[in-house]
């Protein structure tokens, strides 16, 4: 072996060159050349590392990152279709059964037609929960950053659980403390999934008291400040054993009967935290079975300050529903 590409005395480091064997093939190599005193003598030592079956491995890996990038896609691709063909069908069954609802001549029907939708809506929302998670997987999930109000975009974060509460007798209240910037910028969207996400859950496992929206400034600087946002229930609570699990897929906390009766897709948590994840924030929980459960989460918020409304809100910010 010789080196094809004359190299001048380089010390203390390495370059990667070509080498070429008798054949005349051609290999990448690694030529390392340091410098050494010995006995008042100067010395130069090089090292020649023949890196084919590197180069081999890393290339090996890419195919095979390539193909689980295709493979991801195809799957996330397959997923959106079927969700998608599967949402018109029900969307019809849904709206027949709410006009059969407001038709049955006896009790008896109605609560049959009921129980029909309610299997309905469930179904549709872990239709929407394996669409949005195979979405988040396949990296097609991207923040969409503008300005925004927060308490003017909260309460239609809000409204699609307010009915679901209120059916069950439940107050929700979203509170905004007084020190929370007005006007932000992110991405609206993805905040109102993460809320949605969350308090989804909480009205879910909760059958009396409250479910309390809260959102606070935890730190700010002269660009920037991280508010954190705690949706508090008084439900059935989370096993402590569970609370190490309860943001992988798929994954139910607590094996109870009354749990079991709202058993979802068992992902809209793993959903909350990606998405939380993507907007540079964390999420945690803390519960105490039959008292009742609190997820945080933090997201960091550019102020807006080009409109002018970068300043903390009146104080009187508290919104109910």
């Amino acid at each position: 072996r010789y080196l094809r590409t004359g190299v001048s005395s380089t010390i203390g480091t390495h370059r990667d060159l070509e080498g070429q064997r008798e054949d005349g093939t051609l290999f990448p190599i690694r030529l390392s050349v340091s410098e050494m005193t010995w006995e008042g003598k100067r010395f130069f030592s090089g090292i020649v590392t023949d890196l084919s079956a590197q180069r081999r491995a890393e290339e090996q890996l890419r195919e095979a990152q390539a193909a689980a990038g295709d493979a991801t896609r195809l799957i996330s691709d397959s997923l959106a279709n079927l969700s998608n063909s599967l949402r018109a069908p029900l969307n019809g069954i849904l709206g027949m059964a709410q006009l059969a609802c407001e038709n049955t001549p006896t009790r008896e029907h109605h609560e049959f037609v009921s129980a029909i939708r309610s299997e309905a809506e469930r179904l549709l929302s872990v239709l929407n929960d394996v669409l949005d998670f195979s979405k988040v997987k396949a990296g097609e999930v991207r923040l969409d950053t503008a300005p925004f109000c927060l308490r003017e975009s909260l309460p239609a974060m809000v409204a699609p659980f307010a009915a679901r509460a209120q059916q069950k007798g439940l107050e929700l209240v979203c509170d905004v403390a007084a020190d929370v910037p007005e006007a932000l910028s992110g991405d609206v969207s993805c905040l109102g999934q993460t809320i949605g996400k969350l308090l989804e859950n909480a009205v879910k496992f909760t059958n009396a008291g409250e479910v309390v929206l809260r959102v606070t400034s935890e730190s700010r600087t002269e660009h920037e400040v991280t508010l954190r946002f705690a949706i508090a229930d008084s439900g059935v609570g989370i096993p402590s054993e569970d609370l190490h699990t309860i943001f992988e897929p798929f994954a139910h906390a607590g094996g109870s009967a009354r749990v079991r009766r709202h058993l979802g897709s068992g992902l809209g948590l793993t959903i909350a935290s990606s998405l939380t994840a993507m907007m540079g924030g964390h999420m945690n929980v803390e519960s105490t079975v039959g008292e009742g459960t609190t997820f945080h989460f933090t997201a960091p918020f550019p102020l807006d300050t080009d409109t002018g409304m970068a300043a903390a809100g009146p104080e009187e910010s508290a919104l109910h529903d």
